[in-house]
């Protein structure tokens, strides 16, 4: 009897772990998209930054592509203060 609660508690202990393993590696999976999107977005207004300095452009059309790198640039951020704020948590 105690035989099988003993067994049974173990196999009890031994799911959950798997549960927190799979969960561990969902999150892992979750944060390395998240890197790659926050990168994406760096490149991109890096990308903006090097169009408006690269090219010839009216003041207005400069002003267009600032504001929507910083943008880019605060997004980035954001997702990048979120991610480090869930994986504290």
């Amino acid at each position: 009897m105690q035989d099988d609660l003993g067994q049974k508690l173990k196999s009890e202990v031994l799911e959950e772990m798997l549960k927190i393993v799979h969960d561990l590696e969902n999150l892992e999976q979750d944060t390395q998209y998240e890197m790659r999107k926050i990168d994406e977005q760096l490149e991109e207004a890096k990308r903006l930054e090097k169009q408006i300095h690269m090219n010839f452009h009216s003041p207005s059309e400069i002003d267009r592509l600032m504001r929507e790198a910083k943008e880019h640039e605060r997004e980035a951020k954001r997702r990048y203060d979120e991610y480090l704020k869930d994986k504290d948590d």
